[in-house]
C-alpha cells in the first residue's frame, strides 16, 4: 500500500512538473537510436489519459494502451496472492501472459519502426 502512495504521489508530481515546465524525461533508446523503443509515447499516453483525451492516448503508444487492463490485472492478482497467501511467484497463466505480452511490445517496437507510427 505504501509503496502504491508513494508510485501515485511520483506520477502526479511528474505530471505537474511536465505540465508546469513543458519538459519531459527523454526515451535513451530514441536519443541513442532514433528509432522509437515499444514504451515510447508512454508519457503523453498518460498525459493524454489523465486530460481526457482517448484518441490522442491510443495514437500515443495503442498497443501499450490497449494491454494496460491485462498489466493491470498481473499486477493486482500478484498484489492479491502476496497479501492473501504470502506467495510472490507468478502462477503458469500469469508467466504465459507476461511472455505473450514481451513478445508482442518486441514486435510492437520492431513494426512500430517499420510503419513510422
Amino acid at each position: 500500500m505504501k509503496i502504491g502512495c508513494l508510485l501515485l504521489l511520483c506520477g502526479v508530481s511528474y505530471y505537474i512538473f511536465i505540465s508546469v515546465t513543458g519538459l519531459a524525461i527523454p526515451c535513451p533508446f530514441h536519443a541513442l537510436t532514433g528509432l522509437k523503443c515499444p514504451g515510447c509515447g508512454v508519457t503523453t499516453m498518460f498525459m493524454a489519459l489523465v486530460e481526457g483525451n482517448i484518441c490522442k492516448a491510443l495514437r500515443a503508444n495503442i498497443v501499450l494502451f490497449a494491454s494496460s487492463p491485462v498489466i493491470i490485472y498481473l499486477v493486482l492478482h500478484s498484489a492479491y496472492r502476496y497479501v492473501r497467501f504470502g506467495y510472490n511467484g507468478e502462477s503458469k497463466a500469469d508467466s504465459i501472459i507476461v511472455a505473450a505480452l514481451i513478445i508482442i511490445f518486441i514486435l510492437w517496437g520492431i513494426l512500430r519502426n517499420f510503419l513510422s507510427v
